[in-house]
């Protein structure tokens, strides 16, 4: 009977609780995970909740005990939590996920204000990643066909030869269109459009991405002989069939799917002989999309994008392609600062 009083005290919130809507964090966690999911948002938020604010955060009964206080504890216990602190960067991640959970907390009525989470300076720990300049892109390509032609001819290299080039149409590809590697992997053939020379993108990659993609001639190309060694195959084996819609578009003439290409990308660069200062300095795949983003801003043989079509490219914000992608200077604005013709060349 005395539970039973309490429990109407609380309805009627005479007991100083007048918000009876109470949630743990573990409940909190839980109705987050599956408005992420449900929004299609990056499994990032769910790892995040699961390897850190859950273990914390598990044993808070109400969410509104959750005060500055406790989230300055949770922020020591997340530094000292790993041999290697966080960067900047990491923690700044990290901390936009947490404010967002708090923010669900207080859209379902579970807590009343939400605690002040810091914000790290990266300036002076924020390292971009590398690009390719124009020589060592150059380098890059002469390099990647030189090893196609060494094993051009040697029937026991198969396999190797098919995979270099697969990843010289790759490296092109990346390099003419700026789509992330994660995304080329979840090309099918329908979504390539011959005629109009696009990508279309269909939930693609770690971002779940669905654009449309613009890609230079020289990627088409590259997609085209992909297309063309898988025929040859096909036709090699008596088989009348061409590629279906639904098939994987990175795959080897008969049919294996390619779901990485680092080994082989790892290979090419020592090839290449670029010196490195240490291992974070070192060209990935990914250093092609910083590439291409660049060349885009700087270059001198047609017009140059303007910083909007290149996040609708890229698929990211501006402020992204400033901060992050664009390796421009400003010796590639001379000719612009100067007021000079600016002189077009349609060599090929």
């Amino acid at each position: 009977m005395v539970a039973l009083g309490m429990y109407y005290d609380i309805q009627r919130g005479e007991t100083g609780l007048d918000k009876p809507n109470v949630a743990s964090f573990e409940k909190l966690a839980e109705v987050y995970k599956a408005h992420v999911e449900k929004r299609m948002m990056s499994n990032y938020h769910v790892d995040t909740l699961n390897r850190y604010f859950v273990p914390y955060f598990g044993e808070v009964t109400d969410v509104r005990e959750i005060n500055q206080s406790m989230v300055t504890r949770y922020i020591e216990w997340r530094l000292a939590k790993s041999t290697k602190p966080p960067t900047p960067q990491t923690l700044n991640r990290e901390n936009t996920v947490l404010r967002q959970v708090f923010r669900h907390a207080a859209m379902q009525g579970w807590l009343d204000e939400t605690p002040e989470i810091p914000n790290y300076s990266e300036k002076n720990t924020r390292k971009r990643r590398r690009h390719f300049t124009s020589e060592e892109y150059r380098t890059l390509h002469r390099t990647a066909r030189k090893r196609i032609s060494r094993v051009r001819n040697a029937k026991l290299q198969m396999p190797t030869f098919w995979h270099r080039q697969l990843l010289y149409d790759v490296i092109l590809l990346i390099a003419n269109s700026g789509l992330r590697v994660d995304e080329l992997l979840t090309l099918r053939w329908r979504n390539i459009d011959f005629a109009a020379g696009h990508v279309v993108l269909e939930r693609a990659g770690k971002t779940k991405s669905s654009r449309r993609v613009i890609v230079r001639p020289s990627g088409m190309i590259a997609i085209k002989r992909i297309r063309d060694r898988r025929h040859d195959w096909l036709d090699g084996q008596g088989d009348e069939e061409r590629v279906k819609a639904t098939d994987a578009v990175l795959t080897l003439p008969n049919g294996t799917v390619v779901k990485s290409f680092k080994k082989g990308f790892n290979a090419l660069l020592e090839e290449c002989e670029f010196i490195y200062e240490n291992v974070e300095d070192k060209h990935s795949m990914t250093s092609l999309r910083h590439t291409y983003a660049t060349f885009a801003l700087t270059r001198t043989d047609g017009k140059r994008a303007s910083m909007r079509a290149l996040a609708k490219q890229m698929g990211t914000s501006e402020r992204m392609i400033q901060q992050h992608y664009g390796h421009d200077e400003i010796v590639d604005y001379e000719d612009e600062l100067l007021g000079k013709k600016e002189v077009i060349s349609y060599a090929k």
